[in-house]
């Protein structure tokens, strides 16, 4: 299946495994040289060049896709020269996407903090293109050069990953490998697994398998665009996927001793006055009524002698 939206943030949680897709295109320019073609841009030889007939600036060339293809970073070389920092080029890169042009840099063709005559532009946000163009908008003054580039990199992170595990998982301890539940059939497995662009399909060392047919031990599940193969993951068949258990939240029996919690930012400390028991308070009730007695008694005392005095 494929995703219809991909973020920078998803390629970022991926094996760090960049692949040029740039021979899945097709190279052109303005104008070029009979020696020195268009297709020197994508054919993965630093060595050869695509130059311009003419030494006017600006000139553009650049990679056309038949197929829309996620790009995450775009590198683009240019010739080296034998004095670092000599013979730079303003340049401009853009990226076509729904049949519009968007500017993704305009700077120089050399990278003075690597010293190198190639500039990698990493895309905020994948996106989907269907063509790369390097504008060559100027030389620097006093330069002699042409335009022209050794090569355009089109970089792209695909890769296969799972979306149901319950039939199928990616060991971490096992890289290439993914396991999968038996009984579980071709078909059932593709749709448990995802890539943002390419086919997904079961193989064996000769042969593809039928979506129908059951998964075994030393099948493969590869991706593909274009012809262009971007993964491959073995297959191992497992009774239980290798999934960490999630802990009952309601415990099956008490505990004989419940655990004190300690009070959070919310919660009022407890007070160190003891609050007064029941026991306490009859205590006290006993106490006032024995003394209201004696009072009682004392006035009865004291009346009885005065009137006896009179007497």
């Amino acid at each position: 299946e494929i995703k219809k939206t991909y973020l920078a943030e998803d390629a970022a949680s991926l094996p760090s495994i960049k692949y040029n897709v740039a021979d899945l295109g097709k190279a052109y320019a303005l104008f070029a040289q009979a020696n020195n073609p268009a297709s020197s841009l994508n054919d993965g030889d630093m060595g050869s060049l695509w130059i311009s007939t003419s030494s006017a600036f600006p000139c553009y060339a650049g990679i056309k896709f038949e197929k829309p293809i996620y790009v995450d970073e775009i590198v683009v070389v240019s010739e080296t020269r034998g004095t670092p920092g000599a013979d730079q080029m303003q340049i401009e890169v853009q990226v076509k996407v729904g049949g519009k042009f968007q500017t993704v840099y305009t700077g120089s063709s050399y990278d003075s903090t690597t010293k190198s005559y190639s500039v990698t532009i990493k895309l905020e946000e994948a996106l989907l293109a269907e063509d790369i163009k390097v504008t060559l908008k100027s030389k620097a003054a006093g330069s002699q050069i042409w335009p022209a580039l050794a090569e355009i990199k089109v970089m792209s992170y695909t890769t296969l990953s799972v979306k149901n595990d319950t039939l199928a998982t990616l060991p971490e301890d096992q890289k290439g490998v993914v396991n999968v539940i038996k009984t579980t059939t071709v078909g059932e497995l593709k749709a448990a697994l995802e890539a943002r662009q390419g086919e997904i399909s079961v193989v064996t060392d000769t042969t593809t398998v039928a979506d129908t047919e059951v998964v075994l031990n030393g099948m493969f599940v590869i991706l593909t665009h274009e012809g262009k193969e971007f993964d491959r993951l073995e297959i191992k068949t497992v009774d239980e996927p290798n999934i960490t258990p999630i802990p009952d939240s309601t415990p099956d029996s008490t505990p004989d001793t419940l655990p004190t919690a300690e009070p959070t930012d919310t919660q009022v400390a407890p007070s160190t006055t003891t609050a007064p028991s029941d026991n306490n308070n009859d205590s006290t009730l006993i106490i006032i009524v024995i003394a209201v007695v004696v009072l009682l008694g004392a006035g009865a005392a004291v009346y009885f002698l005065v009137i006896k005095k009179k007497k």
